[in-house]
């Protein structure tokens, strides 16, 4: 797959529509750095207007500890003081992913289930309403017994997420759920292109289905054994061998959580300019690249 065919799907899909938010940062900067940048932010997603983010925040990258999903609005030129999201902050909440159309937001938790504790995170819903979000919805069809992380969704409502159920190649695969006659069917391994005898976490899929980027921990081309950023193409109902995104994109400390939204890029990484504690830096940011310029970073191949 070729820098030539990533973009030729960014002057289709976004002819018109590029949002400007960020700037068309040509490396990976800091994404409102103002109202983050401490303790531990991960897994940024935006509405479609620009005018909403979520994202996770918690103390520990290294040791598990509650987390809870954020909300921070535009507003008068600045992003607003982030809060606890209303429908989390009880109970252990993450991952959360705004819709192509804005309308739903998925995110994963360890909330009761009918009733019932648990022990692993599931993946629920909640509907985006003007003021705020409403009751979160089980994704019954969806879950398993075993932890699911990281759910993202494309145009057509097709649902991509991390899972540690049986039937993997892996301790932690990605799987896929279709959307069909207004319901989630059963979900379908991506496959041993994608997924290994390591692990594959979280993942981001392109609004059009047409690429994936996910992050993947112990494969030899990783800068670190924690997570790095790959990205896939999806050509003639086939994913292709995953291409390793090189330095700034991926660095020595974790990179994570990938989310693609209006024509941006966006990621956690505790990266750090002292190598010596890059391994171990327990302060996760959030970063921003244009998403033109994060295809023109894939190293060329061969067809």
């Amino acid at each position: 797959m070729q820098i030539k065919t990533a973009l030729s799907w960014l002057m289709i899909y976004f002819s018109g529509t590029f949002f400007t938010l960020s700037v068309a940062a040509q490396e990976p900067i800091l994404f409102a750095s103002e109202i983050l940048s401490e303790n531990v932010e991960y897994s940024l997603t935006i509405t479609p207007d620009q005018q909403t983010i979520y994202f996770v925040k918690t103390d520990s990258f290294y040791v598990s500890k509650p987390q809870a999903i954020y909300r921070s609005n535009w507003e008068n030129g600045s992003w607003s003081t982030p809060e606890v999201a209303g429908f989390s902050g009880q109970y252990s909440d993450s991952s959360p992913f705004v819709s192509p159309d804005g309308k739903t937001l998925f995110f994963t938790s360890r909330r009761p289930v009918h009733g019932q504790e648990v022990n692993a995170s599931n993946i629920w819903m909640v509907t985006l309403e003007k003021n705020g979000e409403g009751e979160p919805i089980y994704l019954e069809i969806v879950n398993s017994d075993k932890s699911e992380y990281s759910p993202t969704v494309d145009q057509a409502g097709n649902l991509y997420f991390g899972s540690y159920r049986e039937g993997g190649h892996g301790w932690g695969d990605i799987w896929r759920s279709a959307w069909k006659e207004g319901t989630y069917q059963v979900p379908e391994n991506l496959g041993p292109v994608i997924n290994s005898r390591e692990g594959e976490w979280g993942s981001c899929i392109a609004p059009d289905g047409s690429f994936l980027i996910f992050e993947a921990s112990g494969w030899p081309e990783n800068l670190s054994y924690s997570g790095d950023l790959y990205i896939s193409f999806h050509k003639e109902g086939i994913w292709q061998q995953p291409i390793h995104f090189p330095e700034p994109i991926n660095s020595i400390g974790s990179d994570l959580t990938p989310k693609i939204h209006g024509g941006q890029f966006y990621f956690a990484s505790n990266r750090h300019e002292d190598v010596s504690v890059a391994v171990r830096n327990n302060n996760v940011d959030l970063y921003v690249i244009s998403l033109e310029n994060l295809l023109q970073k894939i190293p060329l191949k061969k067809e």
